[in-house]
């Protein structure tokens, strides 16, 4: 199998599980650019862009992997569930465990949840502009 291709030339699983998983992954990237995460257990996630789901066909596990405009971050699911729009993930207790749920990004999720809790939260006429600024922090 060839070299799976990575966004931005980026290594995305980081560490020695790349080598092992190209060899017997399959790679989905879930349909939206960006993502508004809430996790019970994980205060500090809050945006997923560029949600990647990398399945090791030897096992059950799940890598998923997205940018939060800082930094990538990598997470092992031991399970997954996908239904409409949305995304949620039950990190493996060995890494921590907790519950991660992925909602496409919009103008009121980020006013409600998002804006608050940035920095620098911005005001944004419409939905493109607001996926566009999201986009613009991992270029």
């Amino acid at each position: 199998m060839g070299e799976i291709l990575r966004p931005f030339g980026r290594n995305r699983l980081g560490d020695n599980r790349t080598e092992d998983m190209e060899q017997n992954e399959s790679h989905e990237r879930l349909p939206e650019p960006v993502y508004y995460i809430e996790s019970p257990d994980d205060e500090s996630v809050l945006v997923g862009i560029d949600v990647s789901i990398y399945r090791n066909k030897s096992t059950t596990d799940a890598i998923i992997s997205w940018y939060d405009t800082t930094h990538e971050r990598t997470m092992t699911a031991a399970e997954t569930q996908t239904n409409d729009k949305c995304f949620a993930f039950r990190r493996k207790e060995e890494e921590g465990g907790g519950t991660y749920y992925f909602e496409p990004m919009d103008l009121d999720l980020y006013n409600e949840h998002v804006k608050g809790k940035l920095i620098d939260g911005k005001d944004f006429k419409d939905h493109n502009d607001l996926i566009d600024a999201f986009l613009s922090t991992i270029e």
